[in-house]
């Protein structure tokens, strides 16, 4: 791994518009009340959550007015999207102001979760999307950036930004895809949830609700500032990318996901302190791997089963007649999510992931991860 060309460093690094700071010191001086009471966590709630009434709703609407007259001097087409509604204000809004904002927010802790590429598989393929509202609560972290760029299916894609907080009913997830030239897309979601705190999606029907921007990021606060056009990527499959950030997110939240310590980190990791200057280094970052051992197992099952399906194959091939039954092809049944009820009374709603299962020749095998020991 190139330490001094890691995307998400990279990325942060450039990211100079709209930070926090600015955006304040701007709309203070708009002389907007309770303006100076505005924290970077309330600035987040304020532009993420669009289900409840909004805090400080002036200041919201100060940034729209600002956004749209801004955006209209400066791109004729875009209030043509927005009339056309092929544009959405709101989104457009929250990628320029709320975005550059959870960057420089991921600077202070640089939580990354990487991946193995056949977990991810497994974890893509799973039947449908489960959480419940206690399993967003309980994520590790609810700003991470997701390591993608071994992972070959994802490609150009190189990693995810994710924010997910849950307000009230609504789980608001905001998602970036970041490609290797740091082109972003956005995506955002609300989840709700039904009368047992779940909510099961059936992610064949996501469909992407972002817009895509250079990695210019304009910033309305200077005179000199050149809106970019935005530039659609048609090779990019970002809907399967979202898919798996969505399976990413309910599995980190579930009780003893698969996790451990990168090798690229574990001996330069150092936890920044509350106090502590945000240096962009390497030091900074800490990666944990997801699935290793579960991608380990399934290598060694699926190895050894490929050998005895070829075998199979072959003997079935040489059947002279048509009324023996053939053995079945051997293949992976999906992974799935399994809700159970825990706790006095069964009333509590526990939720896991349940990997997927080798069939064939009269057989089921689970892949079995083994608890070990550090």
């Amino acid at each position: 791994m190139d330490q001094n060309n890691y995307t998400p460093i990279r990325l942060v690094k450039q990211n100079t518009e709209n930070d926090f700071s600015t955006i304040k010191r701007h709309v203070c001086n708009a002389r907007i009340k309770s303006a100076d009471k505005l924290t970077v966590q309330s600035f987040i709630d304020m532009m993420t959550d669009d289900f409840h009434n909004p805090v400080y709703p002036v200041i919201k609407e100060y940034l729209y007015t600002l956004f749209y007259t801004t955006m209209s001097e400066n791109d004729p087409d875009f209030v043509k999207g927005i009339e056309s509604k092929s544009f959405n204000l709101s989104t457009e809004i929250k990628d320029v102001f709320l975005y550059p904002v959870l960057l420089q927010e991921w600077t202070k802790s640089k939580q990354v979760f990487k991946p193995d590429p056949d977990f991810a598989e497994a974890l893509l393929y799973t039947e449908k999307f489960c959480i419940t509202k206690n399993m967003v609560d309980h994520l590790p972290y609810n700003l991470f950036y997701i390591d993608l760029s071994d992972i070959p299916i994802f490609a150009p894609i190189d990693g995810v930004f994710a924010y997910i907080k849950r307000y009230g009913d609504i789980a608001c997830i905001n998602l970036y895809s970041i490609t290797h030239n740091l082109t972003y897309f956005s995506f955002y979601l609300g989840i709700g949830f039904d009368e047992n705190d779940c909510s099961i999606v059936d992610l064949d029907q996501l469909q992407s609700t972002g817009a895509q921007y250079d990695t210019y990021v304009p910033s309305l606060f200077r005179t000199d500032s050149v809106i970019q056009d935005m530039q659609i990527d048609t090779q990019v499959n970002r809907t399967e990318v979202y898919a798996f950030a969505l399976q990413l997110i309910a599995y980190l939240s579930i009780d003893e996901p698969q996790l451990t310590e990168s090798d690229f980190t574990k001996n330069t990791y150092k936890p920044m302190s509350l106090s502590s200057k945000v240096r962009n280094k390497w030091s900074e970052v800490r990666i944990q791997d997801v699935g290793v051992r579960y991608g380990n197992n399934f290598r060694k099952v699926y190895i050894s089963n490929k050998v005895e399906s070829d075998e199979n194959e072959a003997e079935n091939d040489d059947e002279t007649t048509s009324t023996k039954r053939k053995s079945p092809i051997p293949h992976f049944r999906c992974a799935h999510w399994h809700k159970f009820w825990v706790g006095k009374g069964r009333t509590q709603l526990k939720v896991k992931w349940v990997a997927p299962v080798f069939v064939g020749n009269g057989n089921a095998k689970d892949i079995v991860i083994h608890k070990i020991d550090d």
